[in-house]
């Protein structure tokens, strides 16, 4: 049975490892991979999403007993990423609140949406979709609301609040995902020639999306910070989808089908926002680079692992 599963979701993995040859035989180089990963961040995946959003029913996907156990378990990721780091690490507040947005921002997008289409079917996604729609979002305004805190013992919650609203809402991931909700709730359809020019277009999101991540982790080789990353790695890919099967099956009695996408949606590896974000704010980047590497790969064993678990 494990092996089964894990002949399932091997083809995403395969496409990563693909990016990754790519780059490491220099058949593309660093600004090759750089111009792929813009396209998808920048066009493929906000289209991708908006698109997806623009055509859910939005009375399934918002099953407020999944949202609940996903984002409960997201925040105690944050807190428990950020405390651990900062006191049985000693490191920085400002590194350690890096940690914690490491710890709480699994890549549900790149890894999650398409090992659920091939274990459970496109059928399935709704929830995923449903998921996708806060956790940018939700993140970015905690991490950069405590990171904004931190740096300035003058600044005020009103003022991180306003601070964090640009990042947010200025990138094309939330505009996608925004528009194509504001859209829906209003009833809005394309044209059938231009929805057709679309389903065709966002075909290419995913498969360039998980091959351009391969070759941008050729660039992040594994650090020293060995601990901090294997302590991450565990919160993301072991305690985020435990507590969220634990919620969903014990607490809010969450129907199965849709509690076995939440919980692989929590047991993806951290994303790449993760280094976006340590970037932006020059705070523990070489430790969640490793962190993302090496969670990357184990991901193949812990996904395996929790379809098995909750099939």
């Amino acid at each position: 049975m494990l092996v089964q599963i894990a002949i399932l979701i091997l083809p995403v993995f395969l496409i990563i490892i693909f990016g990754f040859l790519s780059r490491n035989l220099e058949i593309l180089m660093d600004e090759d991979i750089d111009t792929l990963v813009r396209f998808c961040q920048n066009i493929g995946i906000p289209i991708l999403l908006f698109y997806n959003i623009l055509n859910l029913n939005l009375n399934i996907i918002f099953e407020i007993g999944m949202w609940f156990s996903y984002y409960s378990s997201l925040f105690a990721c944050f807190f428990i990423g950020f405390f651990g780091t900062k006191y049985f690490f000693f490191q920085k507040t400002e590194d350690a609140i890096a940690f914690g947005f490491c710890a709480m921002f699994s890549n549900g997008v790149l890894l999650g949406l398409p090992i659920c289409a091939l274990v459970f079917g496109d059928e399935s996604l709704s929830i995923n979709y449903g998921i996708i729609v806060g956790h940018g979002p939700i993140c970015y305004l905690m991490g950069i609301i405590f990171m904004e805190l931190a740096k300035s013992k003058k600044s005020s919650l009103g003022r991180s609040l306003i601070f964090s609203i640009k990042p947010i809402f200025s990138n094309n991931l939330s505009i996608g995902i925004l528009s194509g909700l504001v859209l829906n709730l209003v009833g809005f359809k394309f044209p059938l020639i231009v929805n057709d020019a679309i389903k065709i277009f966002i075909v290419s999101a995913i498969p360039l999306a998980l091959f351009s991540l391969g070759g941008v982790l050729y660039k992040y080789k594994i650090s020293k910070n060995l601990k901090i990353s294997i302590f991450l790695i565990f919160i993301s890919l072991v305690f985020h989808p435990l507590i969220v099967f634990a919620l969903g099956s014990y607490s809010f009695s969450v129907d199965r089908e849709i509690l076995a996408n939440g919980v692989i949606m929590a047991a993806m590896a951290p994303g790449l926002n993760s280094y976006f974000f340590a970037n932006m704010y020059n705070a523990g980047k070489e430790a969640i680079a490793s962190t993302i590497f090496m969670g990357t790969i184990a991901t193949i064993f812990s996904a395996t692992a929790w379809i098995y678990i909750i099939s």
